[in-house]
């Protein structure tokens, strides 16, 4: 299924293995003398099922629970379960086999990335991606639909729907969501939901009945469902209130002015917490962590919020999915998320079986040592490859303040540098083997792929195409063999990265070291975020070496690879991307035609029907793959959160999985349907 490159000796100068290795040998983790990294087995690996779209479940009137929330009906804390799900509720389709209830899931996080670990598993959303992230799939919603010209959005909820506090889950939700969103003290960047970006016009949203809300554009706006795809619940940060259309008003009005409460009020309350004013009272009690009584539509409930070193989310009573048999999910009781030091004490953590499910800071780098370690731990290592444009880029900063900018901002520079990059190599070393080589742009399958000719545009190592263009460009030489600029100083490029999801700051290196052969100075600027925020803020800086993601979908998703959006840091093209979504009063006007026709195509694109979006798709990332304003190295590799540590004894979890930032990975492996096989964990 894939491939798995050899291993480089310990005296290699890019071996990336590090400190977690010397903290498992000290532990004792023993491993094989092979030099091979293991192959993943083909013979016995079976594609994953996708779960069948929303349907009744085969008998309605009856239907399972787990013992818990039964125990809670006996006594008359909860009502009977026919009662608390809807009336027709979400179908998922077991991978396996129907489970068992019972028993907890254990992971691990960061300090600093508590709200993503947290969130993505347990994502919630109107709608939801399939398995392998193909469909959309009614979630929240019993029906998403346009009308004839695309201007009028209809949701259809399913009907007697309740928030996990047993309140109604109604239209009002959805109205008072929108007026939030609509107060500017709370809502700057409006969501995707509530108005095409780039047009200026706000959806009117009215309710039908309790049950039907409509979103009327004045444009058409074919994108809405594949935006409230990107639109979920995820991550609980402050200013994620507002990313799904609804919200909980029974609880959230007692912060909001108008019900029942004035400004001054509210304010007053809010100083008595420590905030300046209600709107930070508001997000506080708005956020899926800090505001842990805020009621749920996710499959579990915080009991706690943060609490010290460990967070606990268990099952919500009034979950709106069940499994084929009619049994409501989730089959787990909780899920625990533990916070440790680092990256190293995670891994540890991960392969000495502490660790039930986890993917995010699993380190891709130590795929061996997790194979030799499996049965020790008593877990299995998944494989999900990137559905990402890339999983590693050079956004060029075409802007830059400074001599170097006309350099940056000339196509045939650029060009130049991407054919002195060896990235048969980075993926080798950097990705194992598991990386593709290609051009910024989605998989063949997708809408808006541009055509088989654009993939390996630039893309192959020609150091003497290279030195022919910089020739052309910048002759003159100093006496190190660097290229001058016209100035007569010499052209040395910051490498900006993160030491996160992949080894960035050693990729860094080797694309200096590549660079060398055509004479360009780089430098290696990682982990140094205080200076790097102020590179962004005064355009100082040149290049950020990351992950530029909108896997298939840069409608929806244009944060790193369009120039539309403000600050977005690791795009290309942030300061035009500022003066783009300021409406002209922040960042730089572009002067690159190939920049406005970007802007003037992702404007225009969601009021297209599908096979003129198709044609404006395609124009959009040949534009990319042609100009080069991201230099991508490597592509559908596990490295971003595609390394997963499974513990065998849980069942239900899918051998492969859609991988992707919009996707929220991993929940396309659909974890309401995770159990333990094994009666000792229930």
């Amino acid at each position: 299924m894939f491939k798995f490159a050899k291993q480089l000796s310990l005296t290699s100068k890019y071996l990336l293995i590090g400190s977690l290795m010397v903290a498992l040998m000290l532990a004792g983790a023993c491993g094989s003398d092979d030099d091979d990294a293991p192959a993943a087995s083909t013979s016995d690996t079976k594609a994953a099922p996708k779960i069948e779209a929303p349907a009744v479940a085969k008998d309605a009137t009856v239907y399972g629970e787990a013992p818990m929330l039964a125990d809670q009906v006996i006594t008359g804390s909860l009502p009977p379960v026919e009662e608390r799900l809807p009336e027709t509720p979400m179908v998922i389709n077991t991978f396996d086999a129907v489970g068992e209830y019972g028993g907890e899931i254990r992971r691990a996080y960061l300090g600093s990335h508590l709200s993503c670990n947290f969130g993505r598993p347990i994502r919630e959303g109107l709608v939801r991606p399939d398995n392998e992230g193909g469909s959309i799939l009614m979630a929240v919603a019993k029906s998403v639909e346009p009308n004839s010209d695309g201007t009028v959005w209809t949701v259809t909820l399913r009907g007697g729907m309740h928030w996990s506090d047993g309140e109604p889950f109604t239209a009002d939700d959805f109205l008072f969501q929108a007026e939030r969103v609509q107060n500017e003290e709370l809502t700057g960047s409006k969501p995707l939901w509530y108005e095409i970006k780039g047009s200026g016009n706000p959806a009117t949203v009215a309710k039908v009945d309790a049950e039907t809300i409509t979103y009327t554009f004045a444009k058409p706006n074919y994108t809405w469902k594949e935006a409230l795809l990107v639109m979920d619940g995820d991550c609980g940060r402050p200013n994620g209130g507002h990313r799904v259309p609804y919200a909980p008003k029974h609880y959230l009005k007692d912060f909001f002015p108008g019900y029942g409460k004035s400004i001054e009020e509210l304010n007053t309350a809010a100083e008595a917490e420590g905030f300046d004013s209600w709107v930070g009272l508001y997000l506080r009690n708005n956020t899926d962590i800090e505001g842990k009584d805020k009621p749920t539509m996710r499959m579990c409930v915080l009991d706690s919020g943060i609490t010290g070193e460990r967070i606990i989310c268990n099952r919500n009573p009034y979950f709106y999915a069940v499994d084929q048999e009619g049994n409501q999910l989730p089959y787990i009781d909780r899920w625990i998320f533990d916070k440790v030091e680092d990256k190293a004490a995670l891994n540890l953590k991960a392969i000495s079986g502490d660790i039930d499910f986890q993917s995010r800071h699993i380190d891709l780098m130590n795929l061996s040592l997790y194979k030799e370690n499996e049965e020790k731990g008593g877990f299995k290592t998944f494989l999900y490859p990137s559905l990402e444009e890339n999983d590693a880029a050079l956004a060029v900063n075409i802007t830059v303040e400074g001599p170097k900018r006309e350099y940056f901002a000339n196509a045939d520079f650029r060009h130049a540098l991407s054919y002195a990059i060896d990235r048969e190599a980075i993926n080798e070393i950097a990705f194992l083997g598991l990386g593709v080589v290609r051009n910024l742009m989605p998989k063949p399958d997708n809408m808006y792929y541009p055509g088989p000719e654009l993939e390996q545009k630039y893309m192959n190592l020609d150091v003497a195409k290279a030195n022919e263009i910089l020739d052309g460009i910048m002759p003159d030489k100093d006496g190190d063999g660097y290229r001058l600029m016209s100035n007569g100083e010499r052209m040395s490029i910051d490498i900006w990265n993160r030491e996160a999801f992949a080894p960035f700051p050693e990729m860094a290196e080797m694309i200096i070291n590549n660079w060398k052969a055509i004479g360009i100075h780089g430098n290696n600027n990682s982990d140094m975020k205080e200076a790097q925020t102020l590179a962004y803020k005064e355009n100082t800086n040149d290049m950020l070496l990351y992950h530029h993601i909108a896997s298939g979908m840069p409608y929806s998703y244009p944060d790193k690879i369009a120039p539309v959006m403000p600050g977005t840091s690791n795009s290309s093209m942030m300061a035009n991307g500022q003066w783009y979504a300021s409406g002209g009063t922040d960042g730089i006007e572009p002067t690159d035609p190939f920049i406005i026709e970007l802007q003037e195509n992702w404007k225009t694109a969601a009021t297209l029907p599908d096979a003129e979006r198709a044609k404006a798709g395609q124009r959009f990332y040949s534009i990319l793959a042609e100009q080069q304003y991201f230099i991508n190295i490597i592509a559908h590799s596990p490295a971003t959160q595609g390394t997963n540590i499974v513990s065998t004894g849980l069942g239900n979890v899918p051998e492969t999985a859609a991988n992707s930032w919009p996707h929220r990975t991993p929940s396309t492996a659909f974890p309401e349907q995770f159990y333990w096989k094994d009666a000792s964990r229930r």
